[in-house]
């Protein structure tokens, strides 16, 4: 992985577009790299958002980090898919339960996209502030 190399090097950036390995530890793994370079102001891009496992990590950029949503293409309101949910029946409510997991408490819209958005833009509004000196060695 060339990342933690470029990071080493002291690199800074101001633009990065993730659309690597879909699963969500290489996509988290790439956007914490991606994050520790990124300047305050720069944007950082996730391509097929609309993928389980990067929209997973879309939604801890937008929950857990100082970023905000810039840009977003594709994607439709979840209500639409609550209809079809609703006409799929009780006999998928464990799946159902999965799928609703996170998104009760804050929906994506309230986030700032959709559940199928292809493609997520984020901005960084501050470097992470952080500590984790506080401990003492035994």
């Amino acid at each position: 992985m060339a990342l933690p190399q470029i990071l080493s090097e002291g690199t800074r950036i101001d633009f990065a577009f993730i659309d690597g390995w879909h699963t969500f530890d290489h996509v988290l793994v790439d956007f914490f790299y991606i994050d520790r370079m990124l300047r305050v102001g720069g944007i950082v891009a996730f391509d097929d958002a609309h993928q389980g496992a990067v929209h997973q990590v879309c939604r801890f950029v937008a929950t857990n980090r100082a970023y905000r949503v810039c840009a977003v293409v594709g994607g439709t309101p979840f209500k639409r898919l609550g209809a079809r949910i609703a006409r799929w029946g009780a006999g998928h409510s464990q799946l159902l339960r999965r799928l609703m997991h996170n998104r009760i408490s804050e929906t994506d819209e309230s986030l700032g996209f959709f559940w199928n958005s292809r493609f997520i833009a984020f901005e960084k509004l501050s470097d992470d502030t952080r500590r984790w000196d506080f401990h003492r060695e035994f």
